[in-house]
């Protein structure tokens, strides 16, 4: 018995063992040991922030001279819409060099932030979008080539810590990052921003000089996204077609709010521009203390009502920072926010891996970064569409409607995996 596949119910117990312990700050001590890859999340981070400084100060400098949603949500479009290219391809790049091209992704983009910068203050939606293109365009590239790189650098049973690692890098990139933003366009407003992503680019660069690794599995691809297997674990399985709907929508509602916030700021409360970037530091404050207290919280929820359940409170959430007059509870709705927002994707994503049969594994870890972007890229058209017609803050009310609306659908359709998030003390000891 020993051989066979385990169970749903015995892996949703391991599921949630793993999220009520959160981190596993031995296993990311040891990961860290290796120069080679504490040198690429040194270089992760320092691009990372210089990505986020680089799209607020869009976002703000198109908003400010503008006044319209819809444009910021063009520019985002074009730097989200690369991704959806690479994540959805058949077959991955084969990079012979990956970390030269990590490099040159990061040194490519320092000349377009200031091309941006010139084209955006002059009003120009329809160059600015195009250097938004190219900017995503190479930081797209960047994803696919620190992917393949990361596998040279560990060992194979190490991806997983390092895959989380990952994660907790972005998530702190995303509070520092906005905060940094937050105290730039305060003190010496928009170009700041742009300043501190090229230095912050040129950095991530520096650190990704010399040779590549030479590690055994240097030059193995990522892998792709075959559509009919992706096809077959959304036929084959409802649990996972639950989850993935949550995973989406989470998307949907994240972005949606990432790109109208910064109306409901200043138009709705009459704040400045600066304050939008101290706000998403607040999501990014509710992202890195997610996962430990949720978890606990859904102990006993099947794995598929958990995933309703966090996608009906996020939307919620969204829901009232929409209808929120009051500013002051701006703030913790979105600290709410991306506290569920990690969570849902934790939990999907962990439940899924777990899922996955061995011949569909690598299809259904590629649909997961696929359905992130389609749920990034669905929001930004819904906004681009419904902006002209409706207030930011009726956008976000319908996007929270919908998104909770298609979770209960896809729900209700027939039976799901009523295995629980943590088995009780005694079922584990059995195992």
């Amino acid at each position: 018995m020993s051989s066979m596949r385990p169970t749903p119910q015995r892996l949703s117990q391991r599921m949630a063992a793993r999220l009520n312990r959160g981190d596993d700050l031995a296993a990311y001590r040891t990961v860290l040991r290796t120069r080679s890859y504490r040198r690429e999340a040194a270089a992760q981070g320092l691009e990372r922030l210089g990505e986020w400084a680089y799209t607020i100060g869009m976002v703000v400098l198109a908003y400010g001279l503008t006044g319209s949603a819809a444009a910021v949500a063009l520019l985002v479009l074009a730097h989200v819409v690369p991704r959806l290219q690479f994540v959805l391809a058949g077959q991955p790049l084969r990079l012979q060099h990956p970390q030269r091209v990590l490099r040159y992704a990061c040194l490519a983009r320092v000349p377009l932030v200031v091309v941006f910068l010139a084209v955006g203050s002059r009003a120009d939606i329809a160059w600015a979008a195009l250097v938004a293109l190219a900017l995503g365009l190479l930081a797209a590239l960047s994803d696919a080539a620190r992917g393949q790189l990361l596998q040279g650098l560990v060992e194979r049973k190490q991806l997983a810590t390092v895959n989380m690692l990952t994660g907790r890098i972005e998530q702190a990139c995303l509070l520092v990052g906005a905060l940094v933003a937050a105290v730039l366009l305060l003190a010496w407003g928009t170009v700041a921003t742009f300043v501190a992503a090229a230095g912050l680019l040129l950095g991530a660069a520096a650190l990704r000089l010399g040779p590549d690794p030479a590690a055994a599995g240097a030059n193995r691809p990522q892998e792709g996204l075959p559509r009919a297997s992706a096809w077959r674990v959304l036929r084959n399985d409802r649990t996972q077609r639950m989850l993935l709907t949550g995973l989406i929508a989470g998307a949907v509602l994240a972005m949606s709010l990432r790109v109208l916030l910064i109306d409901v700021v200043v138009s709705r409360h009459g704040y400045s521009e600066a304050l939008y970037a101290g706000l998403l530091a607040v999501v990014g404050v509710g992202a890195l203390a997610g996962p430990i207290p949720i978890a606990r919280l859904l102990g006993k929820a099947p794995a598929p009502f958990a995933a309703l359940a966090l996608v009906l409170a996020l939307a919620g959430g969204v829901a009232l920072l929409s209808l929120a007059d009051v500013f002051i509870l701006v703030a913790p709705l979105l600290f709410l926010s991306g506290l569920l927002a990690i969570t849902n994707d934790l939990v999907t994503t962990t439940v899924m891996r777990r899922l996955a049969r061995p011949e569909l594994a690598s299809a259904t870890f590629a649909l997961l970064g696929a359905a992130v972007v389609v749920g990034q890229v669905v929001a930004l058209v819904a906004v681009l569409g419904l902006t002209p017609w409706l207030e930011a803050t009726e956008v976000l009310l319908l996007a929270s409607a919908g998104c909770a609306l298609a979770a209960a659908l896809v729900w209700s359709r027939g039976p799901t995996n009523p295995a629980p998030l943590r088995a009780t003390r005694r079922t584990t000891e059995q195992r």
